[in-house]
């Protein structure tokens, strides 16, 4: 299902299940999944295709017919929702998954406000959810491209796909994930540096 991302000109789209996250295998918040979502495939998605599909509704929350091919408007929690609030709109269960993933959205960037560490990672969430690219939002944060892409775009999907998890499939807190690998030139990035607490 590739195909050009309309926002990014070029975005890492292509090769993005390699560049976000490596498989998950057993994260926690997939542990009942398979009965909530229907996946493209055999067997529970993985924790990285549940990234991938909440940068996908990220990236369309202003298009309701973009948001309703994604495989996360067949949770159960999201039909339950579009039932009860949108059911005499247009692409209901589409509507429904917009309202979930901006809470996700605004529940992470309440969390983050004060965090220091973050504070990258929160303003461009707050740019990416807004409809910014990535290259519009790297400059707005006076930030590489490459080290946005890679790094801070990474950290804030991580973010939003945990809470999304936690609205969506009415989980408990997660524990913190695996620490996500970084490339040689990304840990030799001043920026990543200071990610990684590294002087």
């Amino acid at each position: 299902m590739a195909k050009a991302d309309g926002r990014g000109g070029g975005d890492e789209r292509p090769n993005r299940r390699r560049q976000l996250f490596p498989a998950h295998a057993g994260h926690p918040c997939w542990a009942a999944c398979a009965s909530n979502v229907t996946a493209l495939k055999p067997g529970p998605p993985s924790f990285e295709e549940l990234v991938l599909r909440v940068d996908d509704a990220l990236r369309h929350l202003e298009d309701r017919i973009e948001l309703n091919r994604n495989p996360l408007t067949r949770l159960t929690r999201v039909g339950t929702l579009a039932q009860r609030r949108y059911l005499g709109c247009v692409h209901p269960r589409a509507v429904a998954l917009r309202e979930i993933v901006r809470q996700a959205v605004d529940e992470v960037v309440a969390e983050l406000d004060g965090e220091a560490g973050l504070e990258h990672v929160r303003k461009f969430l707050v740019l990416y959810a807004s409809g910014s690219t990535i290259k519009g939002a790297s400059r707005k944060l006076g930030l590489s491209r490459e080290h946005c892409s890679r790094t801070v775009k990474k950290k804030a999907l991580l973010l939003v796909a945990e809470k999304f998890a936690q609205l969506a499939m009415q989980r408990r807190t997660l524990p913190v994930p695996a620490t996500m690998p970084f490339s040689r030139a990304e840990r030799e990035d001043p920026h990543a540096k200071v990610a990684m607490n590294l002087r």
